[in-house]
């Protein structure tokens, strides 16, 4: 929601910026450049703070302490919302929007579990928002900084065997 304001304010501080009596199309041209690269922006702010969102609120950790428990502790409903609304706060860019509606979908799932007191479900749908997130932030980061997406992400060299699979 911030980044969707921040956007709208940028648009027409770009458009109160135009200049009317050139009707050379080349200030509509830039404008939309200028549109373009704040919209850009205004995403990659979106995805960095739904990702500062998941890391404070520990996904990672609440997957885990929900597995491992025999009863539902009362924090875990409001940390899965807070990391549903991040998630679902973002104009996901559209080779990421997949991954994002299957993270959002297990994350809905899991507050709702969590609501409805269902440790069971819960487990399941821990899980399952947790994997999607670990693959969407695979791509997120590099995005948010600016990089081409890389499917090595451990350091190697294509080709080259990382030390854990090469029993090292």
């Amino acid at each position: 929601m911030v980044a969707l304001l921040a956007f709208a304010a940028g648009a027409l501080v770009i458009a109160a910026c135009g200049d009317d009596a050139d009707d050379s199309g080349a200030s509509a041209q830039v404008e939309q450049s200028d549109f373009d690269a704040l919209k850009e922006q205004a995403t990659r702010s979106a995805i960095l703070a739904a990702y500062t969102v998941t890391r404070v609120e520990q996904l990672h950790d609440l997957e885990e302490s929900i597995s491992a428990a025999s009863e539902i502790d009362d924090g875990w409903e409001g940390r899965a919302t807070r990391m549903r609304r991040a998630t679902a706060s973002v104009d996901w860019p559209e080779d990421m929007k997949e991954q994002a509606e299957t993270a959002l979908t297990a994350l809905t799932n899991l507050e709702e579990a969590l609501a409805d007191g269902n440790l069971d479900d819960a487990k399941t749908y821990a899980t399952e928002s947790h994997d999607p997130w670990h693959e969407l932030e695979h791509d997120a980061l590099p995005y948010v900084a600016g990089e081409e997406h890389e499917e090595e992400s451990d350091g190697q060299s294509e080709g080259e065997e990382s030390p854990e699979a090469s029993g090292h």
